[in-house]
């Protein structure tokens, strides 16, 4: 990517992000003017400024204790963000249909304004409730793999982790859980399909403690991991780093047979955000031709 076209990106991606920010104030300080009448324009404008600022400071360098607070923040305030600008137009869609019908009058009333903006502000935090909710909720899927016809069944038990973002809000905390319940399923092996981490290892609160939980996952034939569009960047090599020391055997357009009974193939992201240090995607059909095909894949 060139200079020229990623500073375009980041000017299109700011302005999408201001211009968005400025309907939702001046939508959230009309609403707020019908509470209080007396409320000053100036001084909202500046404490929304500086919330909405606050995203924006998580990808600045930073000393590390503000870094991580302006990420958590921002990892709310972007859920909020999203929620208000989608609920806040829904209602301004339905008023604005309703006052081109003659369903409301026009001008429209302070009223219909007020339940308006309730309505957006009541959505919004129904919304971001149910997803923080949501969020820590560890969910467990099964399946009964069905092969094909002439291919031998492994018999084995295979436990795969998707998309654990280490470095994001509370993605620690989480695979302190994540591994007690993989261990309780005794696999037989361990597959961890990429977004290990959330873009940047720097962003994990305490790394030996992650190593040390990678650790603790017990299966039969070991853990397998491959790398996702999120587990590059600038700080690739400390990631891999850490996968290699916490016993995690990284597949990247490689395979490896298990107790001869099952052919595990790795591969490459083809588009990570920031690269892998020179790592590219590779046509693996020659890997393929190597493997027995009476065994599965």
């Amino acid at each position: 990517m060139s200079k020229v076209t990623m500073i375009f990106g980041i000017s299109l991606v700011l302005l999408v992000y201001g211009g968005a920010n400025v309907y939702i104030g001046h939508r959230l300080y009309r609403w707020g003017t019908l509470l209080l009448p007396s409320m000053n324009a100036w001084v909202f404008a500046y404490i929304y400024g500086i919330i909405a600022l606050t995203f924006l400071l998580a990808f600045a360098p930073l000393p590390k204790g503000i870094n991580d607070v302006a990420t958590t923040f921002g990892s709310y305030w972007m859920g909020i963000f999203i929620y208000l600008f989608l609920c806040i137009a829904v209602v301004d869609i339905l008023v604005g249909i309703g006052a081109l019908t003659g369903i409301i009058p026009k001008p429209v009333p302070d009223i219909v304004r007020f339940w308006a903006g309730l309505s957006s502000i009541l959505m919004t935090i129904s919304f971001v409730t149910y997803g923080i909710y949501n969020a820590t909720i560890i969910k467990e899927v099964r399946y009964d793999i069905q092969l094909k016809e002439g291919v031998t069944s492994p018999n084995l038990k295979m436990v795969m982790l998707s998309d654990l973002h280490l470095g994001a809000v509370r993605s620690e905390t989480r695979l302190e859980e994540i591994v007690e319940r993989v261990n309780t399923m005794e696999p037989d092996i361990i597959v961890i399909p990429g977004d290990i981490f959330n873009d940047d290892f720097t962003a994990i609160q305490d790394p030996k403690r992650v190593s040390d939980l990678f650790k603790q996952l017990k299966a039969t034939y070991g853990v397998y991991g491959t790398l996702g569009n999120h587990d590059g960047g600038k700080t690739f090599s400390q990631m891999v780093q850490l996968l290699e020391e916490s016993n995690i055997t990284l597949l990247n357009d490689e395979y490896v047979v298990i107790d001869d009974k099952l052919a595990l193939v790795g591969r490459v992201d083809p588009s990570p955000i920031g690269g892998f240090n020179g790592l590219k995607r590779q046509d693996v059909s020659h890997l393929l031709k190597e493997i027995d095909s009476s065994m599965p894949t």
